[in-house]
């Protein structure tokens, strides 16, 4: 029993660990900051205006990302593939199920939300394939043939809705943007 004790009073340690300061590696980087494009300066007291100068041509602003299409989302095709698929075998059910999905993946998808508005057209939902068609129309930007395909939506709605005056309406929505094709 005293041979236990001896032992274990060898593993009590008596002494603490030393306490390193690591704060100096640890530290995160300093954001970088990009220079402006053009630099502003005073013009001499008298005025009180400023003007803008471009910088030299090896400081040229970076292109922001928004300026580039986003690559198509492979999974969002593949839904969108299958949705066709189903679409044309009379599957509607399945093709708005597809949609759905990739909605949920590309919420912001112009594309997406205007297919579904056809399928909502073709299940007879007639409110609501007007309403995705005109929220695709709010994403579509300058995609002329969406848009188009949006306002052909929206007037075959509200045609078999029976609003004759909303029907012209999106209808001429329709032939103007087919004027710009």
């Amino acid at each position: 029993m005293l041979a236990a004790c001896a032992a274990l009073s060898g593993c009590a340690a008596t002494g603490t660990a030393p306490i390193q300061d690591r704060s100096a590696e640890t530290a995160p980087a300093a954001p970088s900051v990009e220079e402006p494009a053009v630099s502003v300066m005073a013009l001499p007291e008298t005025t009180g205006e400023l003007r803008a100068e471009p910088l030299p041509e090896n400081t040229a602003p970076q292109m922001i990302a928004e300026d580039v299409p986003p690559a198509p989302n492979s999974a969002v095709v593949a839904l969108l593939d299958n949705a066709d698929q189903q679409s044309r075998i009379g599957r509607l059910d399945a093709a708005a199920a597809a949609l759905e999905r990739a909605l949920r993946l590309e919420p912001r998808n112009a594309e997406v939300w205007s297919r579904l508005a056809e399928i909502r057209l073709q299940q007879g939902q007639l409110d609501q394939a007007a309403n995705l068609a005109a929220k695709s129309n709010n994403l579509a930007g300058n995609n002329v043939s969406v848009l188009a395909r949006n306002w052909k939506t929206i007037a075959q709605a509200r045609s078999r809705k029976g609003d004759l005056k909303g029907a012209r309406e999106a209808q001429d929505k329709l032939r103007e943007l087919e004027g710009k094709r």
